[in-house]
């Protein structure tokens, strides 16, 4: 039955790629670009009239790849407008004899700009479109001059969330895959990307089947076209107060020769607080119940020197080379005072007092290849490799001085993890409308500690993908399917393996040039990481442990959701309703064994979510940008026989994740801006998560073409800020954890930038898609 309907599938397909090219007529085509970085313009108007009277014979408006199409255009003389909010529009003159298609090539709009006096006003570009799967949210000079880093310009983006020591997460998801042009970074690589350079954005958190299933989402940074010449920057910062320092300073340096660009970039992260860990357990006993608490308070080190490297190297406009690297030394340290105690019920309390030391040393290293052709008739094609290593030294050790006679606990792991990726897509231009892009991809994954033989393990993952889509009439249609065979071996375990397919469907509705709704379904996955792979188990403390399991299986995702999207003047506002399922959710479960409560990754069990979200960019009274994201979710989740068995219940309720973001121009060279982030706590079978809200105030002042002072602050007034806090629920015990961050009054940081000249500017390969859409311490 399965091979009739794969047969039946491939028959259908290939009539459709057979008879599709024959109904094409005589028409007028092109594509719309921004002149400010050479990418594709979506949604731009393009208008057909006549010469001889100027009478609208017909219109369209451009696609996700900026391209457009007016059909059945009778012989004549005509002259095509193109045009969007904010831009220049273009005119070019067209003669049709004969019934010729007539092919424009690209159109590109330039920003429009207005002189006044020794003023330049750029018009308020658009904040967002969307194609009914992604949305692309435009950068404007207000977000630019409130932003140093790509990583601060992120934070403006709806529903794009960088903690406070910018972990990147969007709409609640820290799965995301980052792209800048269409070729795979990391979250590292935006600290040292100039704001400047960035012309637009594009989040996709329906991703196709072109992606890793093991990716909830797509951010892809689009650039500005390459300098010809030699820029770069400097980004300093420094605190105002000794009692913490919070700091991302970074540099880099591009040279670029008509086909070559050269660049090298550094960025660190620099951070140190007061922070408190308390910790408090209630645990059965022989005699009674018993009562644990634990304080910490310790002085944060963290620090991270991250340097970058790399090369593109363009022969000419259909082929392209990249050459990317970084070498990454980085440690975390929380080194202090330890208390604990310990009270049985109806006995005197027994305490322990001494010291903590952490040594923590580790190094993560990055390599990566690219190549993309873009073919003559349309399509593309590209290689793309990569060899990744994380080598960590990690060791904390307490010495308690009363009682005295208590040994010294040490708690170590050296973990090592390489993996070596492959990856090849292939697009192929079925018709103006229609494409079809295949590829095969592989990962080769060793993780395994140093000081133990029993985590040892090795997995490989091998996948493929194909995905139609196109557009007929007033609606665009995507599908695809992606299967992945995965096999893992474990150091004194027999290996296991297994084969799951991914199917991708999505249906876009354009209702008018203003709205649109769309349909989507996606199934994924989520593999465990290094930590919660290893089996070595962890001393928290005298009553506690935590542990890793090397059994772990990938957690399986399915997701249904309706979008709908609209703009109005430059402002952009979407809705969602979303349904989704887990299975072999990979949770810690706490037992108590001999006195003592033992945590353990497991699969703990299956979480249905449902909800709604809203997103939106908004431009108000030509000087405000704001980005407010809302999202509200109901979570079950009931567990697995493992689960019942340690009587871990099922859980149920509501929850909300909200930013906002606001930029105000106070004059044409200061702009200040407002972050806001906050959680509620999220309940997930034993255990509950939280944390404080996020904010944070900033102000910069322009000052010519090279230089942009500012103040920033994170947190003030609030005096201290719990970034984790975590309880455990048991049927006989109980636990609570928690960090909080002690800071001054009003942190403060001084940060300077200094901008080197800019060059001309050269072009880039094109394709028919330019882009691949698609804890210690805190």
């Amino acid at each position: 039955m399965k091979n009739a309907t794969l047969r039946l599938f491939l028959i259908l397909l290939l009539t459709v790629c057979i008879s599709l090219p024959t109904l094409a007529q005589p028409r007028v085509y092109g594509t719309i670009i921004d002149g400010a970085d050479q990418q594709p313009l979506p949604s731009a108007t393009v208008a057909l009239r006549r010469t001889v009277d100027s009478t609208l014979v017909a219109g369209a408006i451009s696609n996700a790849d900026g391209a457009f199409a007016i059909e059945e255009v009778p012989n004549g003389d005509y002259f095509l407008t193109a045009g969007f909010i904010g831009y220049q529009s273009h005119i070019t003159d067209i003669q049709l004899i004969a019934e010729d298609e007539f092919q424009t090539g690209p159109l590109i709009l330039q920003q429009q700009s207005i002189e006044v006096g020794e003023a330049l006003i750029v018009a308020e570009r658009q904040r967002g479109k969307s194609n009914g799967q992604a949305t692309t949210w435009f950068v404007n000079n207000r977000m630019e001059a409130a932003s140093n880093s790509g990583l601060d310009l992120l934070q403006h983006i709806p529903g794009v969330q960088v903690d406070i020591l910018q972990n990147l997460s969007i709409q609640g998801s820290q799965r995301i895959t980052v792209k800048v042009n269409g070729i795979v970074r990391d979250v590292a690589y935006l600290r040292q990307l100039n704001a400047g350079r960035i012309a637009r954005i594009e989040v996709d958190m329906n991703p196709g089947s072109g992606q890793d299933a093991d990716a909830d989402g797509v951010l892809n940074i689009l650039l500005k076209a390459p300098e010809v010449g030699v820029g770069g920057h400097v980004y300093a910062e420094l605190p105002l107060s000794s009692n913490e320092h919070y700091l991302f300073p970074n540099y880099s340096l591009n040279a670029g020769f008509r086909k070559w660009q050269f660049y090298t970039s550094y960025d660190a992260e620099i951070s140190g607080f007061d922070i408190v860990e308390r910790s408090r357990h209630t645990l059965p006993g022989a005699d009674g119940s018993i009562r644990v608490s634990s304080r910490q308070s310790v002085r944060q080190d963290y620090q991270s020197h991250r340097f970058h490297y790399g090369m593109d190297f363009a022969p000419n406009l259909r082929h392209q080379f990249s050459f990317y690297a970084y070498h990454n030394p980085f440690s975390n340290e929380h080194n202090g005072l330890v208390v604990q105690e310990s009270q049985t019920a109806g006995q005197a309390p027994i305490q322990w007092q001494g010291s903590k030391t952490d040594e923590d040393r580790n190094s993560r290293s990055f390599y990566s290849l690219y190549y993309k052709h873009a073919f003559k008739g349309g399509g593309d094609l590209s290689l793309d490799a990569s060899y990744y290593q994380l080598r960590g030294d990690n060791s904390t050790r307490y010495d308690y001085v009363q009682p005295s006679d208590v040994p010294s606990v040490l708690v170590a792991v050296k973990p090592l993890q390489q993996t070596l990726n492959f990856k090849t897509d292939y697009q192929l231009v079925l018709l103006e409308k229609w494409t079809l892009k295949s590829g095969i991809s592989g990962e080769r994954k060793e993780m395994e500690d140093r000081l133990s033989d029993t985590f040892n393990n090795r997995e490989q993952v091998l996948s493929g993908y194909a995905q139609i889509g196109g557009e007929a009439g007033v609606f665009q249609v995507s599908g695809g399917l992606r299967g992945e065979h995965w096999s893992t071996r474990v150091a004194g375990r027999a290996g296991s393996a297994d084969f799951q397919l991914f199917p991708h469907a999505s249906l876009q509705w354009r209702v008018n040039s203003r709205h649109r709704t769309a349909l989507a379904f996606r199934r994924s996955l989520q593999r465990p990481n290094i930590y919660q792979l290893n089996p070595y188990v962890t001393t928290l403390d005298h009553y506690s442990t935590m542990a890793g399991n090397a059994a772990l299986r990938p957690v399986l995702r399915s997701q249904l959701q309706i979008d709908h999207n609209f703009t109005f003047a430059s402002n952009h506002v979407g809705f969602q309703l979303f349904y989704g399922q887990s299975k072999n959710v990979i949770s810690p479960v706490a037992i108590i064994n001999q006195g003592i409560m033992g945590s353990q990754y497991q699969n703990a069990g299956h979480l249905r979510q449902w909800g709604f979200q809203v997103t939106g960019g908004l431009n108000l009274f030509k000087r405000i940008s704001l980005s407010p994201y809302f999202k509200v979710f109901h979570n079950q989740n009931s567990g697995h026989e493992l689960a019942n068995g340690y009587r871990v219940p099922g859980q149920s309720g509501w929850g909300y994740d909200a930013s906002l973001s606001a930029i105000v121009d106070l004059t044409k060279s200061t702009v200040a801006a407002l972050v806001v982030q906050h959680k509620s706590p999220v309940t997930t079978f034993q255990n509950k998560y939280f944390s404080d809200a996020l904010y944070f105030v900033s102000i910069d002042q322009t000052l010519g073409r090279h230089w942009k002072v500012g103040l920033k602050s994170a947190l003030p007034l609030a005096g201290a800020f719990v970034y984790r806090g975590h309880e455990i629920k048991g049927a006989d015990f109980y636990s609570s954890s928690g960090g909080t961050i002690y800071t001054s009054a009003i942190p403060l940081w001084v940060h300077v930038r200094f901008q080197l000249g800019r060059g001309g500017r050269v072009g880039r390969v094109d394709g028919v898609e330019r882009v691949d859409r698609g804890g210690k311490g805190f």
